[in-house]
């Protein structure tokens, strides 16, 4: 059992790290309202003056956003910056799939684009793909090979895959690499916790 709870955790630990990625290259830098989500669904709700969130409002919002942002990209299919919004829309609005194309889209247009392969990487792990998943955190670290969020999630994809002696070894490389990274330290918590559990 506590094998199975160190893999929840590592689990969480991923969609954590790569959320927080993604949500930082996706919101405002300030946000009026702490306790409201500053993100491409709550942005701009604060400016309506008595006009507290709901539900209703928020999908309402949230849809017109979505339609507005496939209309841009269908009028500029090529462009990269379009596709990479309306992915990010896509993928916060639960549509992986949909999401996962525009991701291929961008990642063939510039190959070495580390963020669009990022999300892949979330993608393919969250939908249990994790060859996939590999392939991409593979490509990331072919391009940079101390990447902090590549040795992060290929440490998390080797050990779900049961490779804990590999997953130790990004760990530990992240760790001595970018030592006050917050993915280093995750990877510190993640070790000591595999630790504990292997006692």
């Amino acid at each position: 059992m506590k094998f199975k709870s160190v893999y929840i955790y590592l689990l969480l630990f991923a969609a954590f790290i790569v959320t927080v990625i993604f949500l930082s290259v996706n919101t405002e830098t300030t946000n009026p309202h702490p306790n409201m989500p500053n993100d491409e669904i709550h942005k701009g709700m604060s400016q309506k003056k008595g006009e507290m969130p709901s539900g209703s409002n928020v999908m309402e919002q949230a849809i017109q956003k979505l339609n507005a942002l496939k209309k841009a990209y269908e009028e500029n299919p090529n462009d990269t910056l379009r596709i990479r919004e309306y992915a990010d829309m896509l993928t916060m609005a639960h549509k992986p799939e949909e999401a996962l194309k525009l991701y291929e889209k961008l990642h063939s247009i510039d190959p070495k684009r580390i963020d669009a392969m990022l999300q892949l990487t979330f993608i393919h792990f969250n939908l249990g793909e994790l060859d996939k998943a590999e392939e991409y955190t593979a490509k990331i670290l072919k391009i940079d090979g101390n990447y902090p969020l590549g040795l992060y999630n290929m440490g998390v994809i080797q050990q779900v895959k049961g490779n804990e002696k590999e997953a130790r070894k990004y760990w530990e490389r992240l760790i001595k690499t970018h030592p006050d990274s917050r993915a280093a330290q995750n990877a510190k918590e993640i070790l000591e916790s595999l630790e504990t559990a292997n006692r």
